[in-house]
């Protein structure tokens, strides 16, 4: 057999020597049959081992495992499938190889790393370099390594990765390898001390803020012999706050001795500097300059030069041109365009002024005042995103022509009120909300008269005066003048109408103040207000009345006319004195001066005039009084004369005569009635104007009158008697008209004379009854 390195090794780079061989033979699968490990010197060239083996067969095929280690470190490990055979092996028999592979520490390494990578060695300076190791990826801390140069004639470097520099400017390789095969590399320069440090680009530059620089900013580091010097660290930097910045902070110069980095200006326009400095050198500085950007929408400002403004007064609208990074813009040139959104106030906006150095202006002309209106602005079409400024438009001087006079009712009753108000306003017809001006309201015109009181001012631009109703007419025109200038159209009316219903103002009339019985009059109440003006519709509870005198009729149901009167007929029926006729409205009695109505006797009726006797028994020969009192249909007693009256006598059999009739002019007429036949009653009748009288008759008896020796009558009950016979002597007492009295009382004395009969009277029986006897 003959152990074989898969992969050549240079061991003696590695610092290793291999001084054993560890052989394992084993019958499979596990039978070990022989394992033995033989030191050799590690100078030896080759190493020549005979194994005596029992073997089972003449021929089998054994596992022969090989392990070659230095310093009992195993380093390289293979193992093979070996035919063995009895008896010694043929000479000039090829041997079998067994293929070995490094196990060491760092078998698995696949990838090396040196560093440091493209370094610089001063002269006459040393610098160790390292290496790392991975195995796919996965880091590996132990394992073996070889360094070597590219040339170890012109720089040499140890076993610890250490390199000195020659006293000369060159450049070599440095190498690291392991026995897997792993390996890396990296440039090492040996430069002179640098002497000279300056500024070689990039000075004195003008671009946009926050934009880079267009050239870098460059610095050479040189040596005594005027060559660049690599490996110099430059520190780059910028100075000041204003947010400038550099691209690579720290950067090592190049083969030329050349350090740059990228510059970026800060976003404040106007000088920026930048520094580059090295070690043992004074820093270098870059004087640069920031220019303004494009102008910006969401950068830029919008002022107004006041933020309330009167009502046609103009305010100024200002944008200030920034950049993105807030710098004033210095030039013209863009599209600008302001507006006014928002809020209640209004205004016109003029044309856009550039002013060409970054600021764009316009006029605003407040019209409308309200809440405040946002002024923006767009520029190129993108609107500004600041915070925008705010215009309030208060309103103007008061101006007679805008002001607005208002009533709060173009009807106003009587002794109500209603309140005038003038709304001050401005030229643009914007509500005032101070006060100080001077109003003075008036009215003129129509018959509506009315009281206005003096002006209050309200301090808000209101200004009030009451107009008291008083005499209700056509309607009257309100004025007013502001500062002592009349207010302009259009104007209001008022017109007075009637107030409420007052009693004592109220008026009650009557068609006729003196009505005949059975006539009637019409009632009027004219509804008037406290001022004495007509009502002129209805609604009212009116109920006429009468009270007083001795006249009495009766009132009819009221009417509401619906214009402000209500009447109610009165129709006469007692006749006498006057009555006064009243009212009450709602409830309440009318306390004006008051009408009076008198029932006066209506034409005679024959159905309720009457017919009087001033006895109803009459002695014969005597008179008694027939009157007839006129009356009218409603029994009231006539009060004149006039009429033709007859009086009559019917039935019965008392008789007599009626002389003519005596009218009295006072309502009765009278006659004398002569009593003549006593007898059973006689009715006394009468006619007015040929009409007979239907209202109940009086009856007059005539009873005989006083006794009358001339009518008288004696009478005996024999005109023949015998001597001392009897006879009965009566005397039939009579009055003038020959009517037997029918009571007694009287002294009766019989007589006897003539002739020569002769006889005895007794004494006279009175029987009481008109009739005495003897």
């Amino acid at each position: 057999m003959q152990p074989l390195l898969a992969a050549p090794a240079d061991l003696q780079a590695f610092g290793l020597t291999i001084d054993s061989l560890h052989l394992v033979i084993v019958r499979p699968p596990t039978d070990t049959i022989k394992d033995t490990t033989v030191y050799f010197n590690p100078d030896s060239s080759q190493v020549r081992l005979a194994v005596s083996l029992e073997l089972k067969a003449a021929v089998e095929t054994l596992s022969v495992h090989l392990t070659l280690s230095a310093g009992g470190v195993p380093l390289f490990t293979g193992s093979t499938s070996v035919p063995v055979s009895v008896g010694v092996p043929p000479s000039g028999a090829a041997p079998v190889s067994v293929p070995l592979l490094f196990t060491g520490s760092g078998a698995g390494v696949t990838h090396l790393v040196v560093s440091p990578r493209d370094s610089v060695i001063r002269e006459g300076d040393s610098l160790r370099f390292s290496v790392t190791a991975d195995a796919g990826g996965v880091p590996v801390t132990s394992f073996y390594v070889a360094w070597q140069t590219s040339d170890s004639l012109r720089a040499r470097v140890n076993a610890f990765g250490l390199v000195r520099a020659p006293l000369r400017r060159d450049t070599v390789t440095i190498i690291a390898r392991t026995l897997t095969g792993a390996r890396d590399s990296t440039r090492v320069t040996f430069v002179p001390v640098a002497t000279a440090f300056a500024i070689a680009g990039g000075n004195t530059q003008s671009a946009v803020v926050s934009t880079a620089l267009a050239q870098p900013l460059r610095v050479r580091v040189t040596a005594g012999d005027g060559l660049g010097v690599k490996g110099v660290s430059v520190q780059f930097q910028a100075l000041g706050a204003g947010g400038s910045a550099v691209g690579a902070t720290l950067v090592v110069t190049d083969d030329s001795g050349l350090a740059q980095t990228a510059a970026t200006l800060g976003p404040t326009a106007g000088a920026q500097t930048f520094q580059a400095s090295v070690t043992g050198f004074a820093p270098l500085l870059f004087s640069e300059t920031g220019t303004p950007g494009p102008i910006s929408a969401t950068h830029s400002g919008v002022t107004v030069s006041t933020a309330t403004l009167a009502s046609a007064s103009a305010a100024t609208v200002i944008l200030l041109g920034k950049d993105a990074a807030g710098n004033n813009v210095t030039t013209g040139g863009a599209t600008v365009a302001f507006s006014a959104s928002g809020g209640t106030s209004t205004g016109t906006l003029s044309s856009v002024t550039d002013k060409g150095d970054g600021t764009y202006t316009a006029t605003f002309i407040g019209v409308l005042a309200g809440t405040a209106t946002t002024i923006g602005a767009t520029i190129n079409g993108s609107t500004v995103t600041t915070a925008l400024p705010q215009i309030a438009v208060v309103p103007g001087p008061p101006s007679p022509g805008a002001s607005v006079l208002t009533v709060t009712s173009g009807l106003v009753a009587s002794g109500a009120s209603a309140t005038l108000t003038l709304q001050a306003r401005d030229a643009a017809g914007n509500k005032l909300t101070t006060g100080g001006a001077t109003v003075v309201f008036s009215d003129s015109g129509g018959t509506s008269v009315g009281t206005i009181s003096a002006t209050v001012d309200h301090g808000n631009g209101l200004y009030t005066a009451t107009f008291t109703a008083v005499t209700a007419g056509t309607f009257t025109t309100i004025h007013a003048t502001l500062n002592g200038a009349p207010v302009a159209p259009p104007k209001p009316t008022i017109t007075v109408v009637p107030g409420n219903a007052v009693t004592a103002q109220s008026i009650i009339t009557v068609s006729a103040p003196i009505v005949v019985s059975g006539a009637s009059a019409t009632l009027t109440l004219q509804g008037r207000d406290a001022a004495g003006n007509n009502l002129t519709s209805g609604g009212l509870t009116v109920v006429f009345n009468s009270s007083g005198g001795a006249s009495t009729g009766t009132i009819g149901a009221t009417t509401d006319n619906g214009n402000g009167t209500y009447t109610a007929t009165f129709t006469g029926v007692v006749a006498g004195g006057a009555i006064t006729i009243g009212a009450t409205i709602n409830g309440s009695p009318v306390t004006s001066t008051l009408p009076t109505i008198m029932v006066i006797a209506g034409p005679a009726s024959v159905a309720t005039s009457l017919v009087t006797v001033s006895s109803g028994t009459v002695a014969s020969g005597t008179a008694v009084t027939l009157t007839l009192q006129a009356k009218d249909a409603a029994g009231n007693n006539l009060p004149t004369g006039g009429l033709t009256v007859g009086f009559t006598r019917a039935g019965g059999t008392s008789t007599g005569g009626i002389g003519p009739t005596t009218d009295n002019g006072n309502g009765t007429y009278t006659a004398i009635f002569t009593a003549v036949l006593a007898g059973t009653g006689t009715t006394i009748g009468a006619t007015i104007n040929g009409q007979a009288v239907t209202s109940t008759l009086p009856v007059i008896s005539v009873l005989p009158g006083p006794a009358s020796a001339a009518t008288s009558v004696v009478t005996v009950s024999n005109t023949t008697v015998l001597s001392s016979g009897v006879v009965t002597l009566t005397l039939q007492a009579k009055d003038a008209a020959g009517n037997n009295l029918p009571t007694g009382g009287l002294t009766v004395v019989f007589t006897a004379s003539g002739g020569t009969s002769t006889g005895m009277i007794g004494a006279t029986t009175d029987n009481s009854n008109g009739t005495y006897t003897g």
